[in-house]
């Protein structure tokens, strides 16, 4: 009895801790994703995610309205997890667009680079299950956006995946495996249908002013 009670009071403070650590996320988790995510102003929600939720955010880029981050906590985006030593943790280059209603998913770690231009709705997930793994275990693989890319309109990037520098990808594709740099790919899943004219990357999205209550 005395060896069981001397074992139920460690685990005790152990327990406590994670109990903390878990609900702290959880709220913030929802203050990001039901009251952040729809003040506006880009300062407070920039605020928000660079310092409180750990996602690094460059110079003149910006999240719009309605954009939902998942992540296990703050911790996790700032050190990266397994994926420090390639990615670093969770961040957002210079002058990248994120409009509204995205869906970011940081759990696997999510790099995206400069200039990127994300049309609405778009979903970018970095953890699915091992559908053939007992237990039906989460899994993480990083998602990286190269400098230049643009992701249409409803797109969704899986997890594993590199976009490449300058890359297309069309409105409502699924993208299920890298896309090559200056690569046009459309459709379910996403193929490559063309591509850019790397002239055609000469733009600035830090040079343009930001509109008022995005």
């Amino acid at each position: 009895m005395t060896a069981v009670t001397s074992r139920a009071r460690s685990a005790s403070p152990r327990r406590l801790t994670w109990t903390f650590k878990f609900v702290g996320a959880q709220t913030l988790g929802y203050l990001s994703n039901h009251i952040v995510n729809r003040v506006p102003s880009y300062f407070l929600r920039r605020a928000w995610y660079d310092h409180v939720i750990g996602i690094r955010i460059g110079r003149g880029s910006s999240v719009q309205l309605g954009v939902r981050v998942w992540f296990h906590g703050p911790g996790q985006n700032r050190r990266g997890g397994p994926w420090e030593s390639e990615h670093g943790g969770s961040r957002i280059g210079v002058g990248t667009r994120i409009n509204r209603d995205c869906t970011l998913d940081t759990r696997g770690g999510l790099r995206i680079g400069d200039h990127v231009s994300i049309s609405p709705e778009v979903v970018m997930l970095t953890a699915d299950h091992g559908r053939d793994l007992p237990g039906f275990p989460l899994q993480h693989r990083s998602v990286a956006v190269e400098d230049y890319a643009w992701i249409g309109m409803r797109a969704m990037i899986l997890p594993g995946v590199r976009v490449g520098r300058g890359a297309v990808v069309a409105a409502g594709a699924i993208v299920t495996r890298d896309v090559e740099p200056l690569a046009v790919v459309a459709g379910v899943p996403a193929r490559v249908v063309g591509h850019r004219d790397p002239a055609a990357l000469d733009y600035a999205f830090a040079d343009e002013p930001l509109a008022l209550f995005e």
